[in-house]
């Protein structure tokens, strides 16, 4: 009797969780796990991995309860999402170009799962080739294509409004010695300017903590209280008025700032 190898990470599980949960709130969760043979522990622990028998189980009672026979597409769809992925993630591939995410999965696949190789090459401008082969001794089912073919269009859609167009020209589950995935997508301006937006953030961010160390405390004090006392847009003339009392910069004392500040804390009041 051979012994259950684990192959999958538990990742895969938590992301179908969230997915249920959103989607198919009446289906109970604890009856899902159970019937797969899986504890609420184990779905919530990185480190955790799960053998063929376990996720086929799990993916059979899914499908019983929800009555979608498609829905390991969808919650690939989901896993690729902004919501399924976080906004951490979200806002770390959004520094890079969607050919560099797909170019990416044959070094992310394996942290997900152990059960196929994936190799990918740019092919075109906007199109890419993936082709994932089942590892030695590896019995994948063809709803684990279908959960990564749902992961590869939800990719897209960071960058984009629509998913990916994929061409599924060879399936190992038809017979092939691999599945073959063609990947491409239209071009979108809207990419650019969400790349260009979390770089300024990013660099907005760094020069702050740089001019922390290097402006004097009164000026970081004037903006929060500017900030908090919600001034009206004229107010925002202060700081002229400030530099105009103070030319170096260097007499601004706290109290003096205090002094100027007042007259118009006391007509917010």
């Amino acid at each position: 009797m051979s012994i259950p190898v684990p192959t999958y990470n538990s990742r895969i599980i938590k992301v179908y969780l969230q997915f249920i949960a959103r989607n198919y709130p009446q289906v109970n969760i604890d009856d899902v796990l159970e019937y797969a043979g899986i504890t609420r522990y184990e779905a919530e622990d990185p480190a955790h991995w799960f053998n063929q028998s376990q996720v086929d189980r799990f993916h059979e009672y899914l499908v019983k309860k929800t009555g979608n026979s498609e829905i390991s597409r969808h919650a690939g769809r989901y896993a690729a999402s902004s919501e399924g992925m976080g906004a951490a993630r979200q806002f770390t591939l959004g520094l890079i170009s969607l050919s560099s995410v797909y170019l990416l999965m044959q070094k992310l696949y394996p942290v997900m799962s152990r059960g196929a190789t994936v190799k990918a090459k740019k092919i075109g401008e906007r199109k890419v080739e993936i082709v994932s082969t089942p590892n030695p001794g590896v019995e994948e089912k063809p709803y684990q294509c279908e959960n990564r073919l749902g992961t590869f269009e939800g990719i897209a859609k960071l960058f984009h409004e629509n998913f990916a167009r994929i061409e599924h020209t060879a399936c190992f589950h038809k017979g092939d010695d691999f599945c073959h995935y063609i990947i491409s997508w239209e071009k979108a301006r809207s990419h650019f300017w969400k790349k260009a937006r979390n770089f300024s953030a990013l660099t907005s961010a760094f020069t702050s903590i740089l001019l922390y160390f290097i402006l004097p405390f009164a000026y970081w004090l004037f903006f929060l209280v500017l900030y908090r006392l919600r001034f009206p847009p004229k107010v925002l003339t202060w700081p002229l008025i400030l530099l105009r009392h103070c030319p170096s910069g260097k007499q601004l004392t706290l109290a003096r700032l205090c002094s100027l500040l007042a007259p118009l804390s006391s007509r917010q009041m």
